[in-house]
């Protein structure tokens, strides 16, 4: 887009209690390549995208930190890059056990690492800023209290719009009515501005209020094609709403189907008139975006041991394919999807490791990992970089974090790979912010994410009894109960079935069958334990009753 100067604009906003005139004028607008990530998952479609270059290997290595923990600024969301320069929010808690807002918008110098302004008493900021036309969007919420500390002032959260170049504030909105705010999204002039139960339109120009709707939640949110898509939790899985962007009016609303209800939906991008929507758990489904019918769904599976995956993340859509990562108890799981029929065209797996919502540039997929550790080693965070053609691992890069509840988010952007590392809780303040850049030298095990160790699922267990629920009955006391462990091994077999008659701690019998005669009054507590070829166990109990 080409540059042009703004009218100077003299207005006072109110941020967090108190009162911040706005002195400068808007500024130049910021010229956005192909090489920016401007927005949350890189786009307003939240596409995980970048169009430019980034690093392909053969290997990464660290080229620059920024300030995360035990710095001024706190915990770091993923940044936005925009015309060399990168933008990050923070949400810095610290130990204060009242947790007043205490977020800090940073502007760095993307090729030096310097910090071009820093502007602080915003509420705590965990959504990537949002940079279009020469201004800063960001979004957080505020005090929270969990009865350690009393929240005061009205001031509990809210939208900001600044100045890209200089920082200063342009508008807030961050009264009461703003409080809880989950996310945003900026799109044809408008800033869309998640809250519970309640989805709000802003002129991105003044803050001024366009539509607010309280009947339609939004837990993520995409555009494309002239339409707004919330996704949100529901009864029988994630209900996808189309709302006509200027009025706020539904257009459709469809809901995808679930195993679980009320699962929080992984996320949902807009590509190539298809809305795409991972629903948090092992689906992912495609939308027609003009009428809200379902293309396909796809039920995501792991390849090792054939097992319905879990948590699946936000999905990226790129020439042709979509991506989502997910996690479940033994593996975590790269999943390419053609994005016409939802076939699975490749996967990309690793033991004991915790994958996130991918990123794509410049044919390579990055993934944020984190990967259990092994005997006597600390955890690992890091990135897989993988080809997205096939899925072949390019390379991957690791370091120790002690971070426990981490999430990792990778972000591709002018030729370097952004990694952010923070805490899954919005009440800690550990976090680190990293760029690596491609180099041709080996990079140590140190930096590596572990490929021994061997995916290995427990043994499922179920048990049944004869007469039917005798567990959950009163018994005439002579009854015999047969009692039958119903065991399998995804990725092997069932080497032993043992049986505790009165959970003493001993093994009383032995075998998929056992048959124990109620020749008492009272309850009887007996334990199952099953174990597999990897010495993988998995126990039940039954309480039987006369």
């Amino acid at each position: 887009m080409g540059r042009k100067q703004l009218l100077t604009v003299a207005v006072v906003v109110a941020i967090c209690g108190s009162v911040v005139p706005t002195v400068a004028a808007a500024g130049p607008t910021l010229t956005e390549t192909g090489d920016d990530w401007p927005a949350d998952r890189g786009d307003i479609g939240r596409t995980g995208v970048n169009a430019g270059n980034a690093p392909t290997g053969p290997n990464a290595t660290v080229e620059r930190d920024y300030p995360g923990t035990g710095t001024e600024f706190g915990e770091p969301t993923a940044p936005a890059v925009v015309d060399g320069t990168m933008y990050v929010g923070y949400d810095d808690t610290g130990s204060d056990v009242s947790y007043q807002s205490k977020g800090h918008l940073v502007a760095y110098d993307a090729s030096t690492g310097d910090v071009l302004w820093n502007r602080s008493r915003f509420p705590k900021i965990r959504q990537t800023p949002t940079v279009t036309d020469g201004r800063v969007y960001v979004s957080g919420r505020g005090p929270y209290d969990s009865g350690m500390g009393q929240v005061t002032g009205d001031n509990r959260g809210g939208v900001f719009s600044l100045n890209a170049t200089t920082g200063d504030v342009r508008w807030a909105r961050n009264g009461s009515d703003f409080d809880r705010v989950t996310g945003h999204l900026v799109a044809d002039g408008r800033v869309y501005v998640q809250q519970p139960r309640v989805l709000r339109a802003l002129n991105a120009t003044t803050g001024a209020t366009v539509w607010s709707r309280s009947d339609v939640s939004a837990d993520a949110m995409a555009w494309g094609n002239g339409t707004l898509v919330a996704v949100s939790e529901g009864r029988d899985g994630p209900t996808v709403t189309a709302l006509d962007p200027a009025t706020g009016d539904q257009r459709w609303a469809t809901t995808t189907s679930t195993d679980d209800e009320y699962v929080d939906p992984g996320g949902v991008a807009v590509a190539n008139d298809t809305v795409y929507v991972s629903d948090g758990e092992n689906n992912v489904s495609a939308l027609a975006v003009d009428d809200g019918s379902v293309e396909w769904t796809t039920a995501l599976r792991s390849e090792a041991g054939d097992v319905p995956a879990e948590s699946a993340s936000a999905p990226a859509v790129a020439e042709g394919a979509v991506y989502v990562s997910t996690t479940d108890d033994a593996v975590g799981t790269v999943h390419a999807v053609d994005a016409e029929t939802g076939a699975t065209a490749w996967r990309f797996e690793r033991a004991e490791a915790e994958l996130f919502a991918p990123a794509v540039a410049n044919g390579t997929v990055y993934v944020g990992a984190k990967q259990a550790a092994e005997a006597g080693h600390l955890s690992a965070d890091g990135v897989y970089a993988l080809n997205a053609t096939g899925g072949g691992e390019r390379w991957n890069y690791a370091r120790q974090e002690f971070i426990d509840r981490s999430v990792v988010s990778a972000t591709p952007a002018s030729g370097k790979v952004y990694v952010t590392v923070r805490e899954r809780e919005i009440f800690f303040n550990s976090g680190s912010l990293y760029t690596l850049e491609s180099t041709d030298e080996a990079v140590g095990p140190r930096h590596q994410f572990s490929e021994s160790q061997p995916v290995n699922y427990e043994p499922t267990l179920t048990v049944t009894t004869t007469p039917p629920d005798a567990e959950h009955r009163d018994l005439d006391a002579g009854t015999n109960v047969t009692l039958t462990a119903n065991a399998s091994d995804p990725d092997g077999t069932v080497a032993a079935i043992e049986w505790d008659l009165g959970n003493t701690g001993t093994v009383d019998r032995s075998g998929e069958h056992i048959t124990v005669p109620l020749d008492y009054c009272g309850t009887l507590v007996v334990r199952v334990r099953v174990t597999d070829d990897s010495g993988e166990t998995v126990s039940e109990w039954i309480r039987l009753s006369t």
